[in-house]
């Protein structure tokens, strides 16, 4: 049985002198694409419920980060444990309703005094965030509990109609600048129609992609090159519906 110790003492040989030329060649920023590679694959296998290939790409996005440490213990950073023990802090200091005294008597108030734990720790702007949407979903979250906010669904789906005439006008000018800005806008509004409905724009995104790639697979093994292409995406769309669980 491998623990921890042992898979970090073969990630150390993998990039040694007599390791893999690959392994050795990995450096924190060529490991962005594999670290999203990674989490992406593990959330299709989640949305999969394929226990299997949950527990693989578990290990997959598991070695990415003992690839940072490894890197970093070579720079005389930090190593494994220092994460581990950065890690094991935080989870004390922002659930003071747990190893504290304060009180959270639902989900709300648990994840309202982890934020402000948070803000305490960072002297960074609350809407720096790696990700386009996380930042969006941020900012929105943010203002709506200051009052700046949606009163229903339709409200959010009359500004997405409004930004997709705006962009009409945009697109008809050929005004690229506008473009952008107006389909920015689009999506902001798409973000906010997720958060109004409790929904991760990124999980909800995933899931659409996944779908359309089964979708598009099975449209290539039908197609032959003759056919009406709209008739055979509409055949294997229905394929791929009536087989899935």
């Amino acid at each position: 049985m491998y623990d921890i110790e042992k898979l970090i003492e073969i990630t150390q040989k993998l990039r040694s002198e007599d390791g893999c030329p690959w392994d050795k060649s990995l450096t924190l920023k060529s490991l962005r694409t594999y670290i999203i590679e990674e989490s992406y694959e593990l959330i299709a296998a989640i949305e999969s419920n394929d226990l299997k290939n949950i527990k693989e790409e578990a290990g997959d996005l598991l070695l990415q980060i003992i690839f940072i440490s490894n890197i970093c213990e070579e720079n005389n950073d930090f190593n494994f444990y220092d994460v581990l023990q950065n890690l094991a802090e935080k989870l004390i200091r922002r659930h003071p309703h747990v190893f504290g005294d304060k009180v959270a008597k639902s989900e709300e108030d648990a994840i309202k005094i982890w934020n402000e734990e948070k803000q305490k720790e960072s002297n960074e702007s609350f809407f720096i965030s790696n990700t386009p949407t996380k930042r969006a979903l941020k900012t929105s979250s943010f203002n709506a509990k200051k009052g700046l906010e949606f009163s229903s669904i339709d409200e959010i789906l009359n500004k997405m109609e409004e930004e997709i005439q705006e962009f009409k006008v945009a697109n008809k000018k050929n005004d690229f600048d506008n473009i952008e800005e107006e389909l920015g806008d689009i999506l902001f509004t798409c973000i906010n129609l997720c958060r109004f409905n409790k929904i991760d724009p990124d999980v909800a995104l995933s899931r659409s992609l996944n779908k359309f790639n089964k979708r598009s697979k099975k449209f290539f093994e039908i197609f032959d090159g003759n056919e009406d292409p709209n008739k055979l995406w509409s055949q294997a769309k229905s394929i791929v519906d009536e087989t899935k669980d």
